[in-house]
């Protein structure tokens, strides 16, 4: 019987990185609304004012303290989020101007790639670290391929499981058994999408 890491290889085998190439995203500019400098000013004199070290019971003033407190967190955490997005953008669009020309691309256009950038006195990086997709095989596709004649309803019912559940490791066989279902099967995988993160940090 083949293990899970052989299928895997089979897998990258039989079906090759999609050619589609999506375009990323355009980076946009983000404004701070005047309901959200608001909260920012007052950030200082609200926050921490209320301290509890132990379970007790809160007296009228400093219930509005707290709800006070909370509400500026709430019209800042949605924007800040927001910016975060934004900034990560940003560091993802500088990488797509310096990576490899022939890096892959993720799911969202930006491209795969294992660098790191610096600020001018190396106080801050930017970390691009690139991360593999997991292809699978897709039993919708399996079926699709029964029904186009590609496959025999018996050669499907070799690579399945009662009800009809779709079992990789015969699938595996099948194709191990009879070369001339490889290409055929291959049209069945949906192939992982490899990602890129990034780690922006202060020194």
């Amino acid at each position: 019987m083949a293990d899970q890491s052989t299928i895997t290889d089979l897998i990258k085998f039989l079906r090759k990185v999609p050619t589609e190439k999506p375009t990323p995203p355009s980076p946009r500019a983000t404004k701070l609304s005047e309901a959200v400098q608001g909260a920012i000013d007052k950030m200082p004199q609200v926050f921490g004012k209320l301290q509890m070290t132990e379970p007790r019971k809160l007296n009228d003033a400093e219930i509005g303290v707290l709800v006070d407190e909370m509400d500026s967190i709430k019209v800042i955490k949605k924007t800040m989020a927001d910016r975060e997005k934004s900034l990560r953008e940003y560091a993802l669009a500088h990488g797509d101007q310096i990576a490899p020309k022939d890096s892959p691309l993720d799911s969202a256009g930006h491209k795969v790639w294992k660098g790191e950038v610096a600020s001018e006195d190396g106080s801050a990086t930017i970390k691009y670290t690139a991360r593999a997709g997991s292809p699978s095989f897709s039993h919708d596709k399996l079926q699709e391929l029964v029904k186009a004649g590609e496959l025999t309803h018996k050669e499907y019912l070799g690579m399945t499981t009662q009800v009809r559940v779709m079992d990789e490791i015969k699938i595996l066989t099948a194709v191990t058994k009879n070369p001339r279902l490889k290409p055929i099967v291959a049209k069945a995988i949906e192939t992982g999408t490899p990602s890129v993160s990034v780690t922006v940090q202060k020194h």
